[in-house]
């Protein structure tokens, strides 16, 4: 069975990332996606996606960035003054 964190037991967003995660990059998923933007940008062409697949990939990238946050991360930015209360 793999180890939870390892790279076969995480799916596969982008064809392009897996050298990005091999490597050990922190976000390689969304890197990858990036690029690949960055490629159709750069030829000209425009992907149109519904307006709900849209919300829906905020939503996950609302939820990624969300687990990431700790108490740890909240009480140094409450300390240093960064954040207002």
């Amino acid at each position: 069975m793999p180890n939870q964190n390892s790279l076969e037991s995480r799916p596969r967003q982008v064809p392009g990332d897996l050298p990005l995660e091999i490597i050990g990059l922190p976000g390689a998923f969304l890197l990858g996606a990036m690029g690949a933007a960055v490629l159709l940008a750069g030829r000209g062409t425009t992907l149109r996606l519904p307006g709900w697949i849209f919300t829906l990939a905020q939503a996950v990238v609302g939820c990624l960035i969300a687990r990431s946050l700790t108490l740890a991360l909240f009480h140094t930015l409450l300390t240093k003054k960064l954040v207002h209360p």
